[in-house]
């Protein structure tokens, strides 16, 4: 097979974001070099560029990424260009099942079901597509606190502890509306236009995806985690004061004893997943980990730039490694040790 490979930027020519200043783009020709060092022939490409009518892209790897735009718009365009790249043949890096857990917490949830060992699956969720939904299910005790979380969203935006059997009932429908005045007028009036619409049922105006999530009481914070293929990066992240919110916190530290526990599962979860890295958000309760979020497509990459040091098993024991990563040559490492492993298992 060949070793073609296609960067994928956006319409603003950017890739992925680093993080030494906000929206600075990851540095697009030590990517390139990085991937040529490793023997792949590199072509840039704006997602508008790809021409199915006149290209084929069959065995090409497509090293992609996503999109945070407002309403996710543009996220919509990148998955219809993604998803004929796939079909042409091309070979999604990640596969496209991880695109679309991208700021999409109900897939991410339905990954977690398919393919997650039991105790990724110890933290329960529950996903629903509209409030009427969620409110005739009956596997939720309402007497019990609870995580809301609206299906997209990062840094603990969208997310909300419900404390109460009428939390339960406000947050949700409130988070999920998706009130239009002429809809809303519409689904009145057809009720009483009996002989065109007999047997009417109203339409939901709640419509926006989200889940429910077991919530873990009593934590002063949790671990953000980065695994890229053997290297895994960790940032130990407390609370907010007066919160039970850990992401976005701006309360950051990289210990050099992260339990052993945290290690574990992460490569763990890690290798239930068939992608060259992830980020995940790892609770650690009584020594046992529970997985609250993972994702695979332009997660931020603080945890792994700015940390001194990285763990990596040697001999079946942690190590602390103490150096300083170019991201860039670290999305290249692992793409490639991604690949070859294929290579050698197809």
């Amino acid at each position: 097979m060949s070793k073609n490979l296609i960067i994928l930027t956006d319409y603003r020519g950017q890739f992925w974001l680093k993080s030494n200043y906000k929206e600075e783009s990851v540095d697009l020709p030590l990517l390139e070099k990085e991937f040529s060092s490793l023997g792949y022939d590199v072509f840039l490409k704006n997602y508008a560029d790809i021409d199915f009518k006149n290209d084929n892209y069959k065995e090409y790897y497509v090293f992609y990424q996503s999109s945070e735009d407002p309403d996710l718009f543009y996220k919509s365009y990148l998955e219809d260009i993604l998803l004929g790249l796939r079909q042409q043949g091309a070979i999604l890096i990640p596969d496209f099942e991880y695109f679309r857990a991208h700021h999409n917490k109900v897939f991410m949830e339905i990954l977690r079901e398919l393919y997650g060992t039991d105790q990724m699956k110890a933290l329960r969720s529950w996903y629903f597509g509209t409030y009427e939904d969620y409110r005739k299910d009956n596997r939720i005790d309402f007497d019990k606190t609870h995580v809301f979380k609206l299906a997209s969203g990062a840094q603990s935006k969208n997310v909300r502890l419900i404390e109460s059997r009428k939390a339960h009932a406000l947050i949700p429908r409130t988070e999920s509306s998706t009130f239009n005045w002429y809809y809303w007028f519409v689904d009145k009036v057809k009720p009483f236009w009996g002989k065109r619409y007999p047997n009417y049922k109203r339409k939901s105006h709640h419509r926006r995806k989200f889940i429910i999530q077991e919530f873990v009481p009593d934590l002063d914070g949790d671990y953000k985690v980065l695994v890229f293929h053997e290297k895994v990066f960790v940032l130990t992240r407390k609370t907010r004061p007066d919160d039970f919110r850990a992401s976005g916190s701006g309360r950051f530290s990289y210990s050099k004893n992260v339990p052993h526990q945290v290690l574990d599962f992460s490569i763990e979860v890690f290798q239930c997943f068939n992608a060259p890295f992830i980020s995940l958000d790892v609770a650690l309760k009584d020594d046992t980990p529970f997985l609250l979020e993972f994702q695979f497509v332009n997660f931020g990459t603080y945890t792994a730039e700015k940390s001194p040091h990285h763990y990596k098993k040697v001999d079946g024991e942690w190590k602390l490694i103490e150096n300083k990563i170019i991201i860039e040559r670290e999305y290249a490492s692992a793409i490639d040790e991604f690949i070859n492993y294929d290579i050698r298992h197809q």
